[in-house]
């Protein structure tokens, strides 16, 4: 085998963490309950670039690690709800807990964008009808130029037509 056997220790204890069958589990309620993944890594000691590609390599894993974060998002938007708590209840000082819920409000707004991010981003999408109509009219062009308008004149007229273009006249 490759490596000294310090290091074929380290990967062996990392691979069979990785293939415990409840090992999925307990990653994401540590994350979901506010641990960070580099954390859970050095806990483990797995190493943190092992631990990444095998969460993220896989659709179904990654999508689970995904949600966790967003349940870590939740849970220090409720950590900042307690240290409001504690204020009001005069436990903490105000500018100690305002300093902390400014921190975990950015880490909110990193894990989970959509729900707690500071930037709001609309959809606008803008139609130009007038090169929609230009285009239409010049789609009409097209066909109208194709077709070769009937060529009546006195010279092409025959006598029978003039005798029904008489007769039709209002007197």
């Amino acid at each position: 085998m490759t490596g000294s056997p310090l290091k074929r220790e380290k990967r062996d204890r990392a691979i069979a963490i990785l293939n415990n069958p409840n090992f999925m589990r307990e990653i994401c309620e540590y994350v979901s309950t506010g641990g960070s993944l580099a954390e859970f890594a050095v806990a483990n000691q797995i190493p943190y670039g092992r631990l990444h590609r095998f969460l993220f390599d896989n659709e179904e894993r990654k999508s689970a690690v995904l949600a966790a974060r967003h349940a870590r998002a939740q849970w220090h938007v409720e950590r900042m709800e307690k240290l409001a708590n504690s204020v009001e209840e005069s436990q903490i000082d105000p500018h100690a807990a305002r300093a902390a819920a400014d921190i975990r409000k950015w880490v909110a707004s990193r894990l989970d964008m959509q729900t707690y991010g500071d930037k709001m981003q609309a959809k606008v999408e803008v139609t130009d009808t007038t090169a929609l109509h230009l285009e239409a009219v010049r789609n009409l062009m097209k066909t109208v130029a194709s077709v070769e308008p009937e060529k009546l004149t006195r010279d092409t007229a025959t006598d029978a037509d003039s005798v029904v273009r008489e007769s039709s006249e209002p007197t």
